[in-house]
């Protein structure tokens, strides 16, 4: 499984519907922390060390987080982001 479909898959099993997951993938992509990512989002995920997709994992959420309370703070996935531990 690639890098970028596995966000793609904790962010919808997070409650996240395919438009919020594709705003969210564009900044996640874009924020300078992920920098590093750049040309690397379609490589398997095990080319490398679960660290990197824990990394990328934690940039996913913060920004989910960040997008869902500016734009829908109300969403249910909030909760599921905020409190349920991977």
């Amino acid at each position: 499984m690639t890098i970028i479909n596995k966000l793609v898959t904790l962010l919808t099993d997070h409650g996240l519907w395919p438009n919020e997951i594709a705003e969210v993938l564009s900044i996640i992509k874009s924020a300078p922390e992920n920098e590093s990512m750049t040309g690397r989002w379609d490589d398997e995920e095990s080319d490398y060390p679960p660290a990197i997709m824990t990394l990328a994992w934690m940039s996913a959420k913060a920004h989910a987080i960040d997008y869902l309370e500016k734009t829908k703070p109300k969403h249910f996935a909030l909760a599921l982001l905020k409190y349920i531990q991977e």
